[in-house]
């Protein structure tokens, strides 16, 4: 007997088949959510030992596909191989070579979380919203609760990082969060008076935001509000910076200049 979940991993769909040897997933699904070459990569795993009895052709109907087809498919355990296998120093395009890391990084936890949590969306449909197989109820009020507890925490810490952190707050209340230019305003004190341009120009360096516009990499993205913006037919991106954000912000930046005066100092003594 097997079934098709769905589980959600930083916006994309991922499809598990599940069967009583384990879950497999989909090898061109997970392929072109990283804009990677199916056929290539399914070469590179076919080719590597530890994928023996590990990989299947099969003809499955995928949630939305009118009809089956054959899909390559590999067993939940050798996932993580592939991932860690896949050398991100060869991938020329900076925001693919993030999204890969971010596999590499997170994935694994993700598709664990999914198997032994049972957090999943049936079927792919998006009439069924998140269907939590386990415990749901209480999943769901703690994540109410730590969201409470990290918007508390966040607001006590922004009491220590100058008087501009009450502005902040109100702000912060009819907007969402703060855009780069206030971000860059608040968090002058700390930064020597950084303004927009030489804040994302550090934020760049740091790998914090792209470098092609001012938007968070994947692995940071917890920490900012992105949105959409449509005007007409062209449809771009914002991020701005919600409380959590600054406070985390506020921390890497420290972290940061002073990294930069013992640099300074050393270079001066020598």
């Amino acid at each position: 007997m097997t079934e098709i979940d769905t589980f959600d991993f930083h916006g994309d769909g991922v499809s598990v088949l599940q069967r009583p040897d384990g879950n497999w997933l989909f090898l061109r699904q997970l392929a072109g959510a990283l804009a990677l070459d199916p056929w290539a990569q399914q070469r590179n795993i076919e080719r590597s030992a530890w994928s023996k009895t590990r990989t299947a052709v099969m003809a499955v109907q995928l949630p939305g596909d009118s009809q089956a087809r054959q899909h390559t498919l590999i067993h939940e355990r050798i996932v993580p191989m592939w991932l860690a296998n896949i050398t991100t120093s060869r991938i020329a395009d900076p925001d693919v070579r993030e999204r890969v890391e971010t596999y590499q990084c997170e994935f694994a936890d993700a598709l664990h979380d999914y198997v032994t949590k049972g957090l999943a969306v049936r079927g792919g449909r998006s009439d069924d919203s998140l269907v939590s197989l386990r415990d749901l109820p209480s999943r769901a009020l703690r994540l109410v609760a730590d969201e409470r507890d990290r918007a508390e925490r966040a607001e006590r810490q922004l009491a220590v990082s100058g008087p501009l952190a009450a502005a902040y707050l109100d702000l912060a209340d009819k907007s969402g969060g703060l855009d780069w230019l206030e971000t860059a305003h608040v968090l002058s004190p700390i930064t020597g008076g950084m303004g927009r341009t030489t804040l994302l120009k550090t934020l760049r360096e740091m790998r914090i935001v792209q470098k092609r516009k001012p938007i968070p990499y994947q692995r940071h993205r917890r920490y900012f509000l992105v949105k959409i913006d449509a005007h007409g037919r062209e449809v771009g991106a914002t991020a701005v910076v919600p409380p959590h954000g600054l406070v985390w912000l506020r921390g890497r930046l420290i972290k940061q200049v002073n990294h930069q005066d013992v640099l300074f100092e050393l270079s001066e003594a020598s």
